[in-house]
């Protein structure tokens, strides 16, 4: 990366995303003295200048609480009262694209999840420089219900184009109809070779599902399983209950998924959750231990703090 674009980097993490000197210090592997010299150098080199406008209000408090409790390594509780509702769901996808943008590299091998999150996150990024050495790897078969553009190859494509890097893609369902099925058709070499390339993913953006999401596309059985075990939400596929606990469903045996050990091996997992009627299933994919960064509205977030402190509003 180029001095000017580091510099670039740096002063956005500070004044665009708030972040601390030592946090950024701490994320980039430099010393606070040096953060500090960067962003004054960035300062005078013109790099940086000031303006009165509306910022996107961050709420320290829940921020730090979540730190606390769920051991983050960063927390973004993005406050969306001071704007319209029809606006909430862009700004925490901004925040998240911002972020994200921050910590891409020339050494990343970046997956990231499908749906209407992620779509506004790769819609709201937009790259400080190319970085052709960067992998985007899809990591889950497509639904194929007919929102192409909600699809993880989608934002795949979409993000490589942006910073001129390459990509790897899997052009498989990501339901099969039986397990027989599926491993008829992963055991193909081109299959084969596909699927090898999510081994190196050292970085995840992430939404999550409530499992009520679910139901329109599965059996009616599996989903039944999935309640009477307390189910609570899926990350890329992978459901969980209340308590951080993973769940093994039948269902994973007919998937495209990326395996918990995927999940578990990247060097840092972003998640990004927007809405109150998932707060059950944030709840739990944070006790999971997966999550390094979290992105969310600070409405959502007093509510996980509420359910923390008193457990017993978690079962309402």
């Amino acid at each position: 990366m180029e001095k000017r674009d580091l510099l670039l980097q740096i002063v956005h993490m500070y004044y665009g995303l708030g972040m601390t000197q030592e946090k950024i210090a701490k994320q980039l592997f430099f010393s606070r003295s040096r953060i500090s010299h960067l962003i004054t150098e960035a300062e005078e080199c013109g790099l940086v200048t000031f303006e009165i406008r509306q910022q996107i209000s961050q709420n320290s408090a829940l921020q730090d609480f979540l730190c606390r409790q769920f051991h983050l390594h960063n927390a973004f509780v993005v406050d969306c009262s001071i704007f319209p509702k029809s606006e909430h769901f862009d700004r925490i996808c901004k925040t998240a694209a911002e972020y994200l943008c921050t910590q891409l590299k020339e050494d990343t091998v970046l997956n990231v999840s499908r749906g209407h999150t992620m779509h506004g996150i790769v819609h709201n990024m937009r790259a400080f420089s190319p970085l052709p050495a960067m992998r985007v790897v899809q990591t889950e078969g497509m639904l194929l219900t007919g929102d192409l553009y909600l699809e993880q190859l989608d934002f795949v494509r979409r993000i490589a184009d942006m910073y001129a890097c390459q990509y790897d893609f899997i052009m498989l369902p990501y339901l099969f109809d039986s397990p027989d099925l599926k491993r008829a058709v992963t055991d193909q070499s081109f299959a084969q070779s596909n699927l090898e390339n999510k081994k190196d993913i050292n970085l995840i953006c992430s939404s999550i599902s409530s499992l009520q999401q679910w139901r329109k596309y599965i059996r009616d059985d599996e989903y039944e399983w999935l309640v009477s075990h307390g189910a609570v939400g899926s990350i890329e596929g992978n459901f969980y209950d209340m308590n951080g606990n993973f769940l093994h469903p039948a269902l994973e045996q007919r998937c495209i998924i990326p395996s918990i050990s995927v999940l578990q091996k990247a060097e840092q997992l972003i998640c990004v959750c927007n809405g109150v009627y998932k707060a059950k299933s944030l709840l739990g994919v944070l006790r999971t231990g997966l999550v390094d960064t979290l992105i969310t509205n600070a409405k959502l977030a007093a509510h996980i703090e509420q359910m923390t402190i008193n457990p017993t509003d978690s079962l309402n």
